[in-house]
């Protein structure tokens, strides 16, 4: 390491994931930039929209996106290029696969970051448990981005004192005060991608109900992926495609912002899940919380003060909770003050990856002193 980074040490740090993750690239953009560390991202797809902060990204060969046991070929090149930068940290992003690939590799020192509550999806996945279980039992420190990931980490077999619970959090600087909701037909926000275990058939299927009552009330869905066409087929045979259900497409981050802005409610109808950040950028922004009675939900969330929960799959208790969401004016003007104490106190990005940073460093620190080589390139 060398003393080139703000406050402390530069560190290198080489990832490996998928480059075209919109989380990936937030992190390491953000370690690159702000925090001053020299950044390699390995990649099995090829990437796409090229990294900003001067991020190193090394296509490792994306014909091998699909099959994992096909990765192993994949371990000498990826040996071969550690070896050549000799990071201070490896970082294995998300367990099931590229933490397992990682763990393979056998550099050290292991970070291995999750973001999902479940990382072995679907649960009956017995090569994904068999590859999470290997990962969990090498890695050197864990990032859980909330409790329900860490108590997963643990029951894979991570070592407990070895897990640090934070988020890389949201930009507050998009958000910088809770804006008045303009007038208007009310908006229902929904900023998720389109797959099975999103679920978001539910929240179609809620927006029926509501439109009985609320004709007025207008569903955005900010997002894409393989279930579009049958989300819009089932939109429109309940006649609400393009009226009380709108598919507005995977959006800018300035678009969000702006939606989640004008948007009254947000709604989320996950199967399954880590820790949301769309959840509290729309919290940051004034939205009131609809959404499914999950563990990862349950976590933050309290049903009838600063949420409404319902459960999985009903559309009937979606579509009622939604409703209530726009009519109760005494449930949801102090929510929205408390999530936007809560968004500032646990989920300011700028303090939590200097959070995430310091516990890094200390591990790198770590293995220089037990290796006893020199902290110089």
């Amino acid at each position: 390491m060398s003393d080139e980074a703000p406050g402390g040490a530069t560190m290198r740090i080489a990832f490996l994931s998928n480059s075209n993750s919109l989380h990936l690239k937030e992190w390491a953009e953000y370690f690159s930039g702000p925090l001053g560390h020299r950044v390699t991202v390995f990649t099995i797809p090829a990437p796409g929209e090229p990294y900003r902060n001067g991020v190193e990204v090394v296509h490792l060969g994306n014909r091998f996106t699909g099959n994992k046991l096909a990765w192993l070929a994949l371990l000498p090149r990826l040996r071969r290029e550690l070896a050549a930068r000799r990071p201070d940290l490896f970082v294995g992003y998300r367990v099931v696969s590229y933490g397992f690939l990682a763990a393979l590799a056998g550099y050290r020192p292991l970070v291995l970051a999750a973001q999902g509550g479940d990382m072995v999806w679907p649960p009956d996945d017995r090569l994904g448990l068999f590859c999470v279980r290997y990962a969990c039992r090498r890695g050197d420190l864990f990032n859980a981005w909330s409790t329900n990931i860490r108590d997963e980490m643990i029951r894979h077999g991570a070592d407990p004192s070895k897990i640090l619970v934070c988020s890389r959090g949201i930009e507050l600087s998009l958000f910088p005060r809770l804006p008045e909701k303009p007038p208007g037909p009310p908006v229902i926000a929904m900023t998720r991608s389109l797959l099975p275990s999103y679920n978001t058939i539910q929240f179609v299927e809620a927006m029926a109900v509501v439109a009985r009552e609320r004709p007025d009330a207008v569903a955005e869905i900010a997002g894409d992926g393989p279930e579009r066409p049958r989300l819009e087929a089932r939109a429109r045979e309940l006649g609400l495609l393009g009226s009380s259900v709108r598919f507005v497409g995977r959006l800018s981050r300035e678009a969000i912002v702006a939606l989640v802005e004008r948007a009254r409610v947000y709604c989320s109808t996950t199967i399954t899940d880590g820790l949301p950040l769309s959840h509290f950028e729309a919290m940051a922004a004034g939205c009131f919380p609809v959404v499914t009675d999950i563990a990862a939900n349950r976590a933050w969330f309290r049903d009838g003060e600063n949420a409404l929960l319902a459960p999985v799959g009903d559309a009937a208790s979606l579509g009622a909770a939604l409703l209530r969401a726009l009519s109760d004016e005494a449930l949801v003007r102090p929510a929205a003050a408390a999530n936007r104490a809560l968004i500032e106190r646990e989920f300011d990005r700028e303090a939590n990856m200097r959070r995430i940073e310091a516990a890094w460093r200390e591990l790198a620190c770590a293995s220089v002193r037990g290796s006893g080589r020199s902290a110089e390139p």
